[in-house]
């Protein structure tokens, strides 16, 4: 039985197609929704820069991200509550995205990890291996990949 899925977003189009996937599995099983935004140590992206006024804000690269984050995660909460889920949490979390979405999802004892395929992370992630393929890898728990 599926009751908790965590779905990682991080703004990007893969992880809009699943959190949409997320979300009509969360409304199909009645589960609760879990959407963790994780902060890596890296530049931030133009596609992500516009979602806050970095330029001009007056605090550290963490807060500015952290900022970031949760306007990403607001953005879909939104769409996710006009799917029907009545269930849903928001997280951001400081740290290596894999380790963090690994570490969370055993910690909060989740049924299921839903991801895209590509996120943000550009050549390092052709390099060193997506996030997704490094979370499926390692899991214990099920995993999701959306292309």
């Amino acid at each position: 039985m599926i009751n908790r899925i965590l779905t990682a977003v991080d703004g990007s189009d893969a992880s809009r197609r699943a959190l949409a996937a997320a979300a009509d599995l969360a409304q199909k099983y009645d589960a609760e929704l879990v959407l963790l935004y994780v902060i890596r140590d890296m530049q931030i992206p133009d596609s992500v820069q516009k979602m806050a006024d970095v330029e001009t804000f007056k605090g550290t690269r963490l807060s500015a991200m952290q900022l970031i984050g949760q306007q990403i995660l607001e953005e879909c909460e939104k769409l996710v509550t006009l799917t029907g889920v009545k269930e849903i949490k928001t997280e951001v979390r400081p740290g290596d995205p894999a380790g963090v979405i690994l570490h969370y999802a055993e910690e909060a004892d989740m049924d299921l990890i839903v991801m895209g395929s590509r996120g943000l992370g550009g050549l390092e992630g052709m390099l060193l291996g997506s996030v997704s393929r490094k979370v499926t890898n390692l899991s214990k728990i099920a995993c999701l990949t959306v292309k």
